[in-house]
């Protein structure tokens, strides 16, 4: 693949776009790159009447924006793996063909995202199946509960606190392994 100079685009934004077509069949992908090698590359994705923004760069990976972006915003979520990116875009395309307003992740798409069953996902936590749907399904869930779901995935839980004038991580101390409850 190459851009409008002639010159090959890197692999990660080949395979993004390789990848996005295959995930959302009839995607539109506009792409804009950067005048440093090393600056942030911009898709504009639109299918169907969903339309999103993703920023790329090599150093930090894709940058999903689940709202829309103003002038100096940062992504919402960021995914290293390009096929990672394309599928979250997946799930939000999906959405918005519910007539579902996009949104941050929830637990059953982190869930699908990593390719986790909740039968395997319950196994790890010594819980049924039925628990962990129930669980996902929950409007209220205990810190401990969410970081023990989150840890048998192979991820971690980081908080942070937002003001109007500043934004600061939250230090959670794992005194024990909780369960969930």
């Amino acid at each position: 693949m190459q851009n409008r100079t002639g010159l090959d685009l890197p692999d990660p934004v080949v395979e993004f776009s390789n990848c996005l077509a295959e995930v959302i069949p009839g995607i539109e992908i506009e792409v804009d790159q950067p005048t440093d090698a090393q600056g942030e590359w911009w898709f504009d994705v639109v299918h169907d009447g969903f339309r999103s923004s993703v920023a790329w760069r090599p150093d930090h990976g894709f940058g999903v924006f689940t709202s829309s972006p103003g002038f100096g915003d940062r992504p919402d979520e960021i995914y290293r793996p390009p096929a990672l990116a394309a599928k979250r875009l997946g799930q939000l395309v999906d959405q918005a063909n519910r007539s579902v307003e996009s949104s941050p992740l929830w637990l059953n798409e982190i869930r699908q995202l990593r390719d986790t069953p909740q039968t395997s996902l319950g196994e790890k936590l010594s819980i049924s199946q039925a628990s962990i749907s129930a669980f996902e399904r929950r409007e209220d869930i205990r810190i401990s509960s969410l970081r023990s779901y989150l840890e048998a995935m192979g991820g971690r839980l980081e908080m942070r606190v937002v003001f109007d004038d500043f934004v600061a991580n939250v230090e959670i101390s794992p005194n024990k392994k909780p369960s969930i409850q």
